[in-house]
């Protein structure tokens, strides 16, 4: 689905029951938030924006998570850059449990794995 340059602003809730969705751009608009309520279907989301845009929010939410992918195209020397949302969840879900779970305890658990694993 294409919404770029549209003027459409605030959350990407709206689009979480397009289960059938497959790819996003977003590029060029005022959508700030709401990744999370992407459906799991889809798999990558362009945004190539510049300020005043308020997609800029949602580029820098993706950098943090480091899963930019450049794909490049069989018949012409040019590349796509598009976002995987899946890396963006895992390094979401990753971010969470390591903020729940304290660093020490995370010593423990590992520590008793490998004695378990050693036995």
């Amino acid at each position: 689905m294409d919404i770029s340059n549209c003027p459409f602003e605030g959350s990407l809730k709206p689009l979480e029951s397009l289960n059938k969705l497959e790819q996003l751009n977003i590029s060029n608009t005022s959508l700030k938030e709401g990744l999370e309520y992407l459906p799991e279907s889809c798999k990558k989301i362009y945004c190539n924006s510049n300020y005043p845009h308020q997609s800029t929010k949602i580029m820098e939410e993706l950098d943090k998570s480091r899963c930019l992918v450049e794909e490049k195209e069989d018949s012409k020397s040019t590349s796509k850059k598009y976002y995987s949302l899946d890396k963006w969840r895992t390094d979401k879900q990753n971010n969470i449990t390591a903020s729940t779970i304290p660093l020490e305890r995370l010593f423990v658990i590992r520590n008793n794995l490998k004695q378990f694993l050693n036995k």
